[in-house]
């Protein structure tokens, strides 16, 4: 089974790179992302997280940095 968590062109990103998923012991599955308003290797880089409790829905994207 796919899900997609991070879909470009939106949340005001044009692209998201370099996916990361971890899992806690209570079974909350964090998903880490690189987030650019545009495409170019050089462009402004945030760091978005979102939240998927065990058998819920993945949050909306959390800033975890600038």
């Amino acid at each position: 089974m796919q899900k997609v968590i991070f879909k470009k062109k939106t949340y005001g990103y044009s692209s998201f790179r370099i996916p990361c998923l971890s899992v806690t012991n209570k079974g909350t599955i964090l998903a880490f992302t690189e987030a650019r308003r545009t495409s170019s290797d050089y462009a402004v880089i945030d760091i978005l997280l979102k939240r998927r409790e065990k058998g819920g829905k993945f949050s909306k994207p959390i800033l975890i940095t600038e």
